[in-house]
């Protein structure tokens, strides 16, 4: 039996991203790099921009799964594994779609 990879060891793509939240909520907290920072960059960053937050913690998660060694195929694949089992398959191209679509729907109810 192959050892396992350090993505497989870490837990997959749903403990990475459990971490990655903690993680980037503790850094909004954190005095030398957050809210209170003395930079004013990092300051104005975790004061003012918060609402780009949750898009930073999807690239750290993708980040964190890709230099594991998971390069990015298990989440979409478990979307398709799962889908099968509602007995209404979704391809990636269709999921693909139907995000991007969101994003728009999202974007023009700003």
């Amino acid at each position: 039996m192959a050892d396992k990879s350090l993505y497989e060891r870490l837990g997959g793509a749903f403990a990475i991203a459990a971490v990655v939240n903690r993680f980037s909520d503790e850094v909004v907290k954190n005095p030398k790099a957050g809210q209170t920072s003395q930079n004013p960059a990092l300051k104005e960053w975790h004061t003012k921009k918060l609402d780009r937050l949750p898009g930073l913690k999807f690239m750290r998660t993708l980040w964190v799964c890709t230099a594991s060694g998971d390069r990015c195929n298990t989440l979409a694949q478990s979307l398709e594994k799962a889908s099968q089992a509602w007995g209404k398959p979704i391809t990636v191209a269709h999921a693909r779609h139907r995000f991007r679509a969101q994003i728009r729907e999202t974007a023009i109810q700003k």
